[in-house]
């Protein structure tokens, strides 16, 4: 992330309020673009932009499918039955950053974009821990499949979870979530487990690619005694009423600091929990 360095100088005054409003609203733009990368929520959650006017408001195809809302960041999902309508709340996401006036006197820009990063991190983080909190309650007995009883991720363990999300008519796995200890074991595959097209799919760039139509990807979230895999066409929606925005906290210069706050109002769904499927490893 770059940032306009003589702004930045700009702010290190005690007179400088109109820069340090200025500079506070440009982290917006770059941060909220490094939000939407490696972004687990809106990975798995189909994000709909609705803008601060709109109701988050979806039907729902099939009533008889169990769906879920999440009221509010901490609190528990709620399972939402024979409903033809979900009404998807809303809240606030919020965090900030802070630093000396004397960093931007001095012109030590790395330091704020190491801070930028730290509050998009933030962001994020809670993003992903309401999303996580969502396919934990979507997941019952009925899409949990055992894959393994020696712990390993193997192709028949990969295996049982397509068979059991394409069992169901209509329904494709498109998105598998795994631990960094089971990707490893996904690269000491051979020649015996695949063909070399889709070896070669599986190693590709940074992460692991994409496999059978899946892509695969890496996440702390989840343990090493499990592996999901999502048709997120189905799964659900993350509707965005208010984009992250940064603003400038002026109580902060009685310290003779700036502060910046961030925030966004967001929302979470499951429209529908067969679109998930665990398969466990033991």
């Amino acid at each position: 992330m770059k940032f306009d360095i003589e702004l930045f100088k700009a702010t290190g005054s005690l007179e400088g309020d109109e820069a340090r409003t200025a500079f506070a609203a440009a982290l917006r733009l770059p941060i909220n673009e490094e939000i939407a990368k490696r972004n687990l929520a809106r990975t798995i959650f189909m994000v709909d932009n609705i803008g601060p006017g709109a109701n988050a408001t979806y039907p729902i195809d099939i009533p008889e499918i169990s769906a879920y809302i999440l009221p509010r960041i901490g609190a528990a999902p709620q399972n939402l039955v024979a409903v033809e309508e979900l009404n998807v709340p809303t809240f606030e996401v919020t965090s900030s950053v802070e630093w000396k006036l004397r960093l931007a006197r001095e012109g030590r820009i790395n330091i704020i974009e190491r801070k930028a990063l730290s509050l998009r991190n933030s962001i994020v983080k809670l993003e992903n821990q309401c999303a996580w909190q969502m396919v934990n309650a979507a997941v019952t007995a009925d899409n949990t499949v055992e894959g393994a009883n020696d712990g390993k991720l193997t192709k028949s363990a990969l295996n049982a979870g397509f068979q059991h999300m394409e069992s169901m008519d209509g329904y494709k796995v498109d998105l598998i979530l795994v631990s960094a200890r089971k990707a490893g074991d996904i690269r000491e595959w051979g020649a015996n487990d695949l063909d070399p097209v889709t070896m070669r799919e599986v190693w590709r760039g940074a992460g692991l690619g994409n496999i059978w139509g899946a892509d695969i990807l890496v996440t702390n979230e989840i343990g090493d005694d499990a592996v999901y895999f999502f048709d997120t066409s189905k799964f659900g929606v993350m509707p965005i009423k208010h984009e992250f925005i940064t603003y400038d906290d002026p109580t902060a210069i009685r310290q003779f600091r700036q502060r910046v706050l961030g925030f966004e109002e967001i929302g979470f769904a499951v429209f529908d929990a067969k679109a998930v499927v665990k398969v466990t490893l033991k």
